[in-house]
């Protein structure tokens, strides 16, 4: 690796964890084509609201065709809100000014919410948007470097899979790295190694992101049969009885377990 002072640094091995945008993985030659997810996330944050509107602990979830609004409690007891809309039409509100694209989160999110959103106008962080994107390299390694977590396969946010699935990658390259180590660091068998921990980890990537495609294909389609879909699962979110009596849906169920049995042999 080259410093900005001239200096080098040499290693047998390069881990390449520097996420969804990862410059090792450009400068490997391992960037692949890839298409453009239908949405994008506008994301922001105001001070959290007292009493009700703060929803005690629990995630918000306010949907309408084409829309959804998530806002959810930060460690530093502010509100985080993430707007979830079709790619490129936040450009156009952005244009029309702050008023414009935070009336349309208002009328999406209700007058409780909506209301802390406009009285604190002023003290609401720079929003961002975040340009969804989401594949997999069909290899993630060459010699001497091994890409992991969003450097090798970028993640949809739906579920917030990124960061379970980058630290599973973690702990299956520790599982076949640390032998390697331990048996002297041969850095053939450091390459060796690589291909194995991405055979072990693929099966899972790519059913996660099998599942994470589905809710965006329903949310952004239209008819009467996805109102009626909305208007339901608006009255689940809504209902803390039915919550209760559901059962979890198996993506839920496999967003929150994973696919397979990960686990730290070394």
């Amino acid at each position: 690796m080259q410093l900005r002072d001239g200096g080098e640094i040499r290693a047998d091995l390069v881990i390449g964890t520097d996420g969804r945008a990862s410059l090792l993985r450009r400068k490997a030659g391992l960037d692949v084509e890839r298409g453009r997810e239908a949405y994008d996330v506008l994301w922001f944050k105001v001070p959290r609201p007292p009493g009700p509107a703060a929803a005690g602990e629990e995630v918000q979830v306010h949907l309408r065709p084409g829309q959804l609004c998530l806002a959810f409690p930060t460690f530093d007891d502010r509100l985080q809100v993430g707007w979830i809309l079709p790619k490129g039409s936040y450009g156009d509100l952005k244009r029309r000014g702050i008023e414009e694209w935070l009336g349309a989160v208002v009328a999406q999110v209700g007058p409780e919410l909506g209301s802390h959103l406009r009285a604190h106008r002023e003290a609401l962080e720079r929003p961002f948007v975040l340009d969804v994107v989401c594949f997999r390299l069909e290899s993630w390694q060459r010699p001497g470097l091994l890409l992991l977590g969003d450097a090798a396969h970028p993640m949809s946010p739906v579920g917030g899979q990124g960061l379970n699935i980058a630290l599973r990658d973690a702990l299956v390259a520790a599982n076949h790295l640390v032998p390697v180590l331990e048996a002297g660091a041969d850095p053939a068998a450091l390459d060796a190694a690589a291909p194995a921990v991405q055979a072990e980890r693929l099966p899972e990537v790519r059913e996660v992101q099998r599942l994470q495609g589905q809710p965006p294909r329903i949310f952004f389609r239209k008819g009467l049969w996805v109102r009626v879909l909305f208007e339901v699962a608006a009255l689940l979110v809504r209902s803390a009885a039915l919550r209760r009596r559901a059962r979890t849906p198996r993506i839920t169920d496999t967003f929150l377990n994973g696919v397979c049995e990960v686990k730290l042999r070394v």
